[in-house]
């Protein structure tokens, strides 16, 4: 057993006096067993204490920012798989199973409400939910004028419609045949670039069909799900890491406006934005793509350290302190 370090190292009861006397937040033992026993914080470590005979239990510096952390956590939201979650995507250890089934059971809800759960003809499923009576389209149709979305009356309900199913086909089909490709290049030409009725060149579209099969090939579900199925855990720390680079570009980017907003509308924007872009990093990096985040995370650090943006920070921050002093 080594000694306890008493600079990096408390006890369960240091932790809470101290948390009680400089953030006047009341929590207890039992609380925090509770938490311990959800997985959402670490195991007391075992020490020699001198000039005592019976052990101690400690926290090290890391488990003391991570039980601080969850305190910030249980002010948002206590619902268990956002909690872990969110510890998750900030690095902390936790039992990743249940995250990980999140996300399949959020893709398997998808697929089966617009495939029916049918892999033979998902094209022809698709097709039904927005078009069959009681279906979206049909609903589209009974929805007053001024409840309708911009697009939906821009567009006009057929071909809003249209654009829906093109939609769900590239999510959730794993294989688009070319006659769908076919069908979204001329959906494509049919886009106004303006107020009038200009349409974009047939040349910008037929360029475009390359991406989106690539994009297709990396966000279908179906192949997203196989990607999260199969990952390695190296590569979901990858993703997670790839994340939490974004994450540190926008506090950087977004300090001004970071500032005069609580602090809970940031960790809910930070977990809601996780679980959609993290799966989608871990899907880019395992497609083969990875030199797009790569070249991405390049530029960003170029523009950050920008000696005139970082001017521009900084005015912007001396502005919101001046404006609440408070």
């Amino acid at each position: 057993m080594t000694k306890v370090d008493w600079e990096k190292e408390m006890t369960q009861e240091d932790f809470l006096e101290g948390l009680h006397r400089t953030q006047q937040i009341y929590s207890s033992p039992g609380q925090l067993n509770e938490w311990r026993n959800k997985g959402w914080l670490p195991e007391l470590q075992r020490r020699s204490c001198p000039g005592r005979k019976s052990p101690v239990y400690v926290w090290d510096e890391r488990a003391v920012e991570q039980a601080l952390y969850l305190l910030d956590l249980l002010q948002v939201s206590r619902a268990d798989h956002w909690v872990s979650l969110a510890l998750w995507l900030r690095g902390y250890q936790v039992d990743f199973a249940p995250i990980r089934q999140r996300w399949l059971d959020s893709i398997d809800a998808y697929l089966q409400t617009f495939t029916q759960g049918k892999s033979d003809d998902p094209l022809d499923n698709i097709n039904d939910v927005v078009y069959q009576p009681g279906g979206m389209k049909s609903k589209w149709e009974h929805t007053p004028t001024r409840h309708r979305p911009e697009p939906l009356r821009r567009l006009g309900v057929e071909k809003y419609a249209q654009w829906t199913e093109l939609f769900w086909d590239a999510l959730l089909v794993p294989d688009l045949n070319e006659a769908m490709f076919a069908e979204v290049l001329a959906a494509l030409q049919t886009i106004d670039t303006s107020d009038g009725d200009t349409q974009l060149p047939g040349e910008f579209a037929e360029s475009f069909l390359p991406w989106l099969r690539i994009l297709q090939e990396v966000l279908a579900m179906p192949r997203l799900r196989e990607v999260i199925e199969r990952a390695t855990p190296e590569a979901w720390e990858q993703a997670r890491l790839d994340y939490e680079t974004l994450c540190e570009f926008c506090r950087t980017f977004f300090a001004p406006t970071i500032q005069t907003h609580p602090k809970g509308v940031f960790l809910l924007q930070f977990v809601g934005f996780g679980f959609y872009l993290v799966p989608v990093a871990l899907a880019i990096q395992y497609r083969g793509y990875g030199q797009w985040i790569d070249d991405a995370i390049t530029w960003a650090n170029e523009f950050i350290t920008d000696p005139d943006l970082q001017a521009w920070i900084a005015e912007q921050l001396a502005q919101r302190r001046a404006e609440s002093p408070g």
